[in-house]
Order: structure tokens, then sequence, then C-alpha cells
């Protein structure tokens, strides 16, 4: 792999050139301060732009079904039986009733 010396993306001056691993360039990048992450990515500066349940496209819940399946796990209903009720695999129901998708929706009030 060929790594830059310089942070010029276009630049091809020989003697700005290295020879050199993925983990080296990798090392480069993060030293330089060229990758976002920790609290200076983008998704943390802002984390409106990250489209969150009914605004994405692939979505089959509402927030309405969440909160509905919520409380109906909390009474005994099972994962695979709600979901073959609301079209979407067990594993999406385990996600939503734990909080680990859909975290922006309340809990049912009561």
């Amino acid at each position: 792999m060929v790594r830059h010396t310089c942070d010029v993306r276009l630049c091809v001056r020989p003697d700005h050139l290295l020879l050199g691993t993925q983990a080296d360039n990798m090392r480069d990048m993060a030293e330089r301060d060229r990758c976002q992450r920790g609290d200076t990515h983008w998704m943390r500066t802002t984390p409106e732009r990250i489209p969150r349940g009914e605004a994405r496209a692939q979505t089959r819940l509402t927030v309405e079904a969440v909160i509905a399946m919520r409380a109906r796990r909390a009474a005994g209903a099972s994962c695979p039986l709600l979901a073959t009720e609301y079209g979407v695999s067990a594993g999406t129901v385990w996600a939503a009733v734990m909080r680990k998708t859909w975290r922006h929706v309340p809990d049912a009030p009561g």
C-alpha cells in the first residue's frame, strides 16, 4: 500500500509517498487526527441526523406498535408470538422490547 506523508490527497510527489501496510496507514490517520472517533464523531455531534424509528425507510414497526409490544411482553406474551402478529422476526421484537432499538420511544404510561 502507498501512504501519503503530507496529507494532501491529490499529491503524487514521489518524495511524499511511502510504502507500508494498512495498519501503518490507519496509525498515520489516527496520529494526524484525520478520522472522527469518540465525542468528535458526527453521530455524537449531530445525533438528529440519524434516522430513527419510523423515519428509517425499511422499518415495519410504528411507535404505537412498539409501545403495545412492550406492554404485551411485560404481561407475558412471547417474542415469537408477537413477531408473528407484527410480521417481524423474534429478534426484532426482542431488541425493541429490551430497548436495544427504539430507545427513543417511551414506555406506555401507567
